[in-house]
């Protein structure tokens, strides 16, 4: 299939099962060897710092509104920072706190 272009230069549109004919001119290799196409893996991206403890209830706050599950870290975190668990609870919709309380109790028994 061929189109024109308002600068008409003629354009080969290629359908996704053919192959493509040529390899690309090695000028153009060339520019495109200065751009990345892969992402950086994990171990290239710097780690954060651990959240305050602001954030981090916020970060809670914010999980129990979403209906999704705490892990393991944000039940510690409360463990270990009582103040913080005494913010959430006065600062928080009673059926977040009592879905928080529900996740707690279920974590203490298993069954």
């Amino acid at each position: 299939m061929r189109t024109l272009c308002p600068s008409d230069n003629v354009v080969e549109l290629i359908r996704v099962s053919e192959r493509i004919p040529q390899a690309l001119p090695p000028e153009i290799q060339f520019k495109l060897r200065a751009y990345p196409f892969t992402r950086p893996s994990f171990k290239d991206v710097p780690k954060r710092g651990p959240l305050d403890a602001i954030t981090r209830r916020q970060s809670i706050r914010s999980e129990l509104h979403a209906e999704a599950s705490l892990n393991d870290g944000d039940f510690e975190f409360l463990k270990e920072h009582l103040e913080e668990a005494r913010r959430l609870k006065d600062h928080i919709e009673n059926q977040f706190w009592l879905k928080f309380e529900a996740l707690a109790n279920s974590r203490r028994d298993p069954e």
